[in-house]
């Protein structure tokens, strides 16, 4: 089976499942990963409960991995995984940039957790917060908002079409198949003293194992206010 349907529909409907003003609370004062992933997860365990078991923080057995899945799901008769998801998030559309390395180096994480195996389904879900200004960030959210300075210099640029270009030109920089990837919005309910939130998704999957075999990792670095992607050989 494809897990890509019910991936994309609990994504798109998953802001229901927080109380009105949490989901951009969360957004706004810390990264979202974390809470998406697990909501996401309580979802499909609803959905998979008496076929698989959908894990989080899953770590393989007997493969020497020291490396741990964001969300695993398990078929609970044979005890091997099916599908394998891993998940970012970040806060600021002027600093993508990085974002190239954690896509390649994450598709290799679960591609070699994967073991060569193409009957698994492999994902990764990119959150980007787009957030919607009432005015200027004032001061005395510094403290409460983690990145405030980030944001008060550039949420005002951030656009669902930034998000998409940056995001595109990750996948040419990887040379993966952009016809494996969709875009999903998820509107967060309510406010944060009056700022609120849209976060778009990205989800690159499903794909096996021999379709990135050749897949090389990155390295991040910075020089001279300047950001430069140093591939290494994988």
């Amino acid at each position: 089976m494809t897990f890509k349907k019910d991936i994309e529909e609990i994504i798109s409907t998953i802001s229901k499942e927080f109380q009105e003003n949490e989901l951009t609370y969360l957004a706004l004062t810390s990264k979202i990963e974390l809470p998406l992933r697990d909501k996401i997860a309580f979802e499909f365990h609803k959905i998979y409960k008496d076929k698989y078991l959908v894990c989080r923080e899953w770590k393989p057995k007997g493969n020497g991995s020291v490396d741990r899945i964001d969300l695993a799901i398990i078929d609970k008769s044979s005890l091997k995984p099916v599908c394998l998801i891993e998940f970012k998030a970040k806060s600021v559309v002027h600093h993508q940039s990085e974002y190239t390395s954690h896509l390649s180096n994450d598709l290799i994480k679960i591609r070699d957790i994967a073991q060569n195996d193409n009957n698994i389904e492999l994902y990764y879900i990119y959150f980007n917060n787009i957030v919607c200004l009432k005015d200027d960030l004032a001061d005395a959210f510094s403290n409460s908002i983690k990145y405030f300075k980030d944001l008060k210099k550039k949420a005002k640029n951030q656009t669902i079409e930034e998000c998409k270009r940056i995001w595109h030109k990750h996948l040419l920089e990887n040379k993966l198949l952009e016809n494996k990837s969709d875009y999903v919005l998820i509107q967060a309910k309510g406010d944060y003293y009056g700022h609120s939130v849209i976060i778009g998704t990205f989800i690159y999957g499903p794909i096996r194992a021999s379709e990135i075999k050749e897949l090389s990792s990155y390295k991040y670095k910075k020089n001279d206010s300047q950001s430069k992607y140093h591939q290494r050989n994988n």
